[in-house]
């Protein structure tokens, strides 16, 4: 796994540490990269949320690790960590609109204990 390592003005939170983290896999990597894991180590809280709920920042460097991440980032000596891993081809990309669409007529209820639903 390639690592970058980014330093970002104190004040800052998750927000602008993930913008940055995006801008520098953008800019030296290129468009084609998911994010797939992050912790935010201020705030105690990481992604996924199914895979490490109430787990620490090993949680989410573990689940990347297995799931093939491609690039770690991280900001402020790991103050935030991303992981991010190549977009396979022919990945199909839904926005807001897409998403509402393919969900649209389902009800609340049948997805509500569907992990991921």
């Amino acid at each position: 796994m390639r690592n970058i390592d980014l330093t970002l003005g104190a004040g800052q939170g998750y927000q602008s540490a993930e913008k940055l983290a995006r801008e520098a896999v953008k800019k030296e990597y290129g468009a084609d990269l998911s994010l797939l894991a992050w912790y935010d180590k201020p705030r105690k809280t990481g992604a996924p949320a199914e895979a490490c709920s109430l787990e620490s920042w090993k949680c989410v460097r573990d689940y990347a690790e297995h799931h093939k991440a491609d690039i770690r980032v991280s900001v402020n000596k790991d103050a935030f960590e991303f992981y991010f891993a190549k977009t396979p081809a022919g990945t199909e990309t839904l926005d807001k609109e897409g998403v509402a669409d393919v969900h649209k007529g389902i009800a609340v209820d049948r997805d509500e204990n569907v992990q991921g639903g």
